[in-house]
């Protein structure tokens, strides 16, 4: 009887090593999303290091105004750096923007909810970099500063050469700034946006879609 207990600890005792290692192998393999914000290390080695993996661009972009831009690269680690931009390209430029780490899974998932809030198009990198930072730029000349964020997440164009795509942009609408406010941007943000059009661009040089409530003036 001692013997035949022995061994059945033995065999329970290699059951549970073998559910131990697979746990250990599921949490790697299903990790959670990196904030890069906080984590240079991993920044740089995305911006030189890593090999590109797959940009997306908004499909409507230029008919809605408003998409995002994603690029990401693989990590020697086996997981994927991902930098993307909120784009406003008829009048505020980058309105977000995020660096973060995940596993493939997360990334396909991430891709995956993205196409179900606007169809995505897969684009060259040299794309990607063009246009978020022409949309940058053409911000900055009318008042606009980049999302925060922008100063890390750009560091993974860092190897990707913008020259080498020959697209050239127009932003606004109609040869104008077009301000739309969003479902996020509370009635001061609004008279800021539009004290600085009126600055930098002049009356009747820019259009602009209010949700304006009763009883407010702008």
């Amino acid at each position: 009887m001692a013997l035949d207990e022995r061994k059945r600890q033995k065999k329970l005792a290699r059951k549970n090593a073998k559910r131990r290692k697979a746990i250990t192998v599921a949490r790697k393999e299903h990790s959670t999303v990196i904030n890069l914000m906080n984590d240079p290390t991993t920044v740089a080695i995305a911006s030189s290091a890593a090999l590109v993996h797959e940009c997306y661009v908004s499909a409507q972009l230029f008919e809605a105004g408003i998409g995002h831009a994603l690029v990401s690269k693989l990590l020697p680690n086996g997981r994927i750096a991902v930098a993307g931009f909120l784009l406003d390209v008829f009048c505020l430029g980058v309105k977000d923007a995020y660096a973060k780490a995940m596993s493939p899974q997360e990334f396909r998932e991430h891709i995956k909810m993205m196409q179900r809030v606007a169809p995505l198009e897969r684009k060259d990198p040299s794309y990607v970099r063009k246009l978020v930072e022409s949309a940058e730029a053409w911000a900055a000349g009318i008042g606009f500063s980049a999302h925060p964020d922008y100063r890390v997440a750009r560091q993974l164009f860092n190897d990707i050469i913008a020259e080498n795509c020959a697209d050239e942009f127009v932003f606004g609408r109609d040869g104008k700034p077009f301000f739309v406010q969003g479902p996020h941007e509370t009635p001061v943000k609004v008279r800021q946006v539009m004290e600085t059009l009126k600055r930098t661009c002049g009356e009747g040089n820019f259009d602009y879609l209010l949700a304006v409530a009763a009883g407010d003036n702008f």
